[in-house]
């Protein structure tokens, strides 16, 4: 059986849930089909991504990335493919304490005024 297997899986709810603050690199797993983010990744402090994060199909994403901090860059690049190809209304998502450029600055205020998401983060860098 292959564990990071993933590209089906909807619920990722509580997946690596506080694993204690240490600085951990982001698993590099298919994540498109999760509609449910829920607590995952919570607890992690600083985060490494490896290759780009994608949520295409978010629907819950409560305390998803809460008490971590993703690379600026990283957290700007999933802002902005969050946007492009995400869909989904209403969504309430929790950055942890990242921080975004100009680029996912406008990305975060297209999720909020087109999408009626409610985006929790560090703001701006």
């Amino acid at each position: 059986m292959d564990l990071t297997a993933t590209e089906n899986v909807t619920t990722f709810w509580g997946t690596f849930f506080n694993s204690g603050g240490v600085a951990l690199q982001l698993p590099d797993w298919d994540y498109n089909t999760a509609t449910n983010m829920q607590w995952t990744f919570t607890g992690w402090g600083a985060m490494t991504v490896a290759n780009p994060i994608q949520t295409r199909a978010i629907t819950i994403a409560t305390q998803h990335f809460k008490d971590c901090t993703i690379p600026t860059s990283d957290y700007s690049d999933y802002l902005i493919d969050t946007e492009a190809n995400n869909q989904n209304s209403s969504v309430v998502f929790h950055g942890g304490d990242s921080t975004y450029n100009a680029s996912g600055a406008t990305a975060r205020a297209a999720l909020i005024a087109d999408h009626s998401w409610t985006i929790t983060d560090g703001g701006a860098a």
